[in-house]
């Protein structure tokens, strides 16, 4: 038998230089039984002995490699089979394994398509956001035409965007402005600025160059960044991002839903109301509210609040307006100066600028 480790055609090699050498044995003890001549015992004992191993050479090159053949193709499916077996019990296993970890770590079972969803949607996520800042300044417009009042917003948002990928990934880039409810004031409705640093291109875009990006949609105005400005953000640094745009709204019944695409560390709003002419309103759509800082004072016109706490993807802010009640003072310093007092953290990501209600 050849050595047990050695290569399949060591082992093959082996093998036929034994069948080579049966077969010079048998055929020389058959010559030597001829030259002995027929009449003895010993000459026709080795005549039978050659005669045994030529068939014994037959055999080997036929049924018993056949046989042999036949084995290994057995053998192969018997492996294959117990694969698939074992594959499967694993896949179960882990399936049990899941389901036991989720229970004794929670206390319940959720259906596994929640689960799913959860794993998904929320725990693989691609990209997560961090010093987010948002700034809507108010002023009300009269339609020229009409003169019926309407609300314009700058928009102004701000954060830093980390990659958890490990490698460079493309941040995509979503965003859009509700149409104007008002035809003569459409014109208004447009992004003024698109700045991007610490990613793979640096990307500075004017409002003449966005308004060659834009286009017109179901939902609005939409960006539509050319290839070559695509976001890549890098896994080893932050991306800083801004992005400030203006809208037109309804006075009445109408407001800026803000939805977040990425999970978010932490959040500021600032809402500035020029004139003092609004009576402004927001809340979260998350568990952990807004909270008025030192600096919100609603008689001067300026509002702001802070969440210090995580804002999931798919949760949201909304902020809402009303004609002012009561007139209040003018601000006591101008809106720049209330800018520059609060941080001007990176931007959001593809997230909806605004929804009108």
């Amino acid at each position: 038998m050849p050595a047990v480790g050695k290569s399949q055609p060591a082992r093959r090699g082996i093998w036929t230089a034994t069948y080579i050498l049966l077969l010079l044995i048998s055929v020389g003890l058959m010559v030597l039984a001829f030259f002995l001549g027929t009449k003895t015992l010993g000459a026709d004992l080795l005549n039978e002995l050659g005669i045994a191993g030529v068939v014994a050479f037959v055999l080997a090159l036929t049924i018993e490699r056949l046989s042999a053949q036949e084995f290994e193709r057995r053998a192969e499916r018997e492996r294959e089979l117990l694969q698939v077996e074992f594959r499967a019990l694993a896949d179960q296993e882990r399936a049990e394994l899941k389901k036991d970890v989720f229970y004794y770590t929670y206390g319940r079972i959720l259906p596994q398509a929640i689960r799913d969803d959860l794993d998904h949607y929320f725990l693989q996520a691609d990209f997560i956001r961090s010093k987010l800042y948002l700034q809507f300044d108010l002023t009300i417009e009269a339609d020229p035409h009409t003169s019926q009042n309407y609300v314009k917003s700058i928009c102004f948002t701000s954060s830093h965007i980390r990659n958890l990928t490990g490698k460079p990934k493309t941040l995509p880039i979503e965003s859009w402005i509700d149409p104007s409810p008002s035809d003569a004031l459409k014109n208004d409705v447009k992004f003024l600025e698109f700045v991007c640093t610490g990613s793979e291109h640096d990307i500075s875009l004017n409002e003449s160059q966005l308004a060659t990006m834009t286009r017109l949609n179901a939902g609005g105005v939409a960006l539509d960044l050319a290839e070559d400005q695509r976001v890549v953000v890098l896994p080893e640094r932050p991306t800083v991002l801004k992005i400030r745009y203006q809208g037109i709204r309804a006075m009445e019944g109408a407001g800026i839903y803000f939805f977040f695409t990425n999970h978010t560390c932490d959040l500021e709003l600032t809402v500035h109301v020029k004139n003092c002419d609004l009576d402004v309103f927001a809340e979260a759509y998350s568990p952990h509210k807004l909270a008025e800082t030192d600096r919100h004072d609603p008689s001067t016109g300026y509002y702001n609040w802070a969440i210090e706490k995580p804002l999931l993807a798919y949760q949201a802010i909304r902020v809402n307006w009303r004609r002012a009640s009561v007139p209040t003072k003018q601000p006591s310093q101008p809106v720049a100066a209330l800018a520059a007092a609060a941080p001007t953290p990176p931007n959001p990501l593809p997230q909806t600028p605004a929804i009108s209600a």
